[in-house]
């Protein structure tokens, strides 16, 4: 039988890649699990389904046909902005073990709520990727991973777990990415020699976890990875994490410290990481200067260093190499001052995406913008800057986020900014705070805004508080532009009602 399409079913069965002991055995693991969503509707034994390389969530190889990758990670999906949580719940059934030839595992993202592990017991030794991310999987499951030495990849990230001891990452001697994120090694004191048990280690994650502070400098001897990511970050460490780092300084190209009580001023020897790319010191009591720290990092392109007690003026040039390299920087709620239209202005075309610099004390005017193309996110409340708005951030076409609320700028948005705002598909500017200024308002433009208010535009926020609050005029306009939105006519004098009490 051939249908529409020219789909021949028995001949698809006839080309049937899937080895009939692991299909078998795959079908025994949805047996045991409980599939609210219907994750698995494509696994069966109906015709047209009974070839389980074509499953979802399962890959065969081309050459073997055995099955070499499983994937039943919970697949989120975003509904209204919101993230649903869609998980398969159940037991992992031992018939997963027949698998023998499985490199990639994944089961993260579902609520198997403390559901035992199979005894590997030697089993699925192939694997080189296995992501229990979040599972909810017994923390029995630990004691059987140290015999998958081919293994590469493990997250074990955010299940609670207790771990103490961590002898069995001996036998993990392949691993380059670890994540043992918000679990619990509140007394695992020896956790900095993770870097000598894994000599290939590329990537470690130990956020959150209650790490005890380091009492004794480790002697880091068995790396032998060219580069390292590090994140640390929410562990109150203090600045003994500093004795962990200093012998490996070159490798580092991603650290993340933040929320770590580190303390003083930022160390010399950050400056001898010359190849990190990516820093975060965000959420500490660092203080002092930071002019020398800055410019001598040639390398990095994220910055991140706000919430600190960092003082001191911003003098020109301060950025050094930096406005090469540097996509984001976020100085963000220091005590930072200087006048900011010296401080930055640059000289030549900067790569710089983000840069948020509110809730310091810089003063005076805003700089030129038009070397800072690339901005898409710009963030400059809550300082002491006055002056005008300048025409050049009107000339910013990436920009999508814009504050500089709560200073003391004046007279009127320049030209650009006020006709992007009356574009409705206007992607400059999808957010805006200006509040607390005395910048002055067309009519129009304030007759736009307060209409944006009562009916806001796809993908646009305007935040403009006490200045569009003020605006009760104009009501003929706005009575012509309800009706012409489709607003009824008996619901026309609450909605002016609504705007004009707004």
């Amino acid at each position: 039988m051939r249908i529409a399409n020219g789909f021949n079913p028995s001949a698809r069965e006839a080309k049937i890649q899937c080895i009939d002991k692991e299909r078998h055995a795959l079908l025994m693991v949805k047996q045991s699990l409980i599939d609210d969503y219907g994750h698995l509707s494509s696994w069966g034994n109906e015709d047209g389904k009974k070839d389980c390389c074509q499953w979802r969530g399962v890959q065969c190889s081309n050459r073997t046909r055995h099955v070499i990758k499983l994937d039943l990670s919970n697949p989120r999906t975003s509904n209204h902005n919101l993230l649903e949580h869609n998980p398969l719940r159940g037991k992992i059934n031992p018939s997963l073990l027949e698998l023998q030839h499985l490199r990639y595992l994944d089961l993260s993202g579902n609520k198997f709520e403390g559901s035992m592990v199979p005894n590997l017991n030697g089993s699925l030794s192939k694997l080189r990727y296995l992501n229990l991310y979040s599972a909810g999987l017994s923390s029995t499951t630990l004691n059987q991973l140290g015999n998958l030495s081919e293994l590469q990849f493990l997250d074990l990230s955010y299940n609670d777990y207790n771990i103490s001891n961590l002898d069995w990452f001996h036998g993990l001697s392949s691993l380059r990415h670890l994540n043992l994120s918000s679990n619990k090694l509140t007394d695992a004191k020896d956790w900095p020699q993770l870097l000598n048990m894994l000599p290939y280690l590329e990537d470690l994650k130990l956020r959150s976890c209650r790490l005890p502070r380091i009492r004794s400098p480790p002697s880091l001897t068995n790396s032998t990875s060219s580069t390292l990511s590090i994140d640390l970050s929410n562990n109150n460490l203090t600045s003994c994490i500093y004795w962990l780092l200093f012998n490996i300084t070159s490798k580092i190209v991603d650290l993340d410290l933040a929320n770590s009580l580190l303390g003083g001023s930022i160390p010399d020897f950050f400056r001898n990481m010359v190849s990190l790319k990516h820093l975060s010191l965000s959420r500490n009591h660092l203080e002092g200067d930071i002019s020398k720290f800055l410019g001598n990092i040639c390398t990095l392109e994220t910055l991140y260093l706000w919430g600190n007690n960092i003082s001191g003026s911003i003098v020109p040039g301060i950025l050094g190499c930096l406005e090469n390299s540097l996509q984001i920087l976020d100085l963000s709620n220091n005590r930072l001052n200087g006048t900011l239209s010296k401080s930055f202005n640059f000289k030549q075309p900067s790569k710089l995406s983000y840069l948020d610099l509110s809730g310091n004390q810089f003063s005076g005017t805003l700089p030129d913008f038009t070397k800072l193309s690339s901005l898409k996110a710009l963030y400059l409340s809550d300082n002491q800057s006055n002056g005008s708005v300048p025409e050049s951030l009107g000339y910013l076409s990436e920009l999508e986020g814009l504050d500089i609320s709560r200073n003391s700028l004046e007279e009127n948005l320049p030209n650009r900014i006020t006709a992007a705002l009356a574009r409705p598909s206007a992607k400059l500017l999808s957010s805006l705070k200006i509040c607390l200024n005395r910048i002055a308002l067309t009519s129009r433009l304030r007759t736009s805004m307060l209409l944006d208010k009562l009916f806001i535009r796809q993908g646009t926020e305007l935040w403009l508080f006490t200045q569009v609050m003020a605006f009760r005029e104009s009501l003929s306009t706005m009575r012509e532009w309800l009706l012409d939105h489709g607003v009824e006519r008996k619901k026309l004098i609450p909605s002016l009602m609504a705007a004009s009490s707004a």
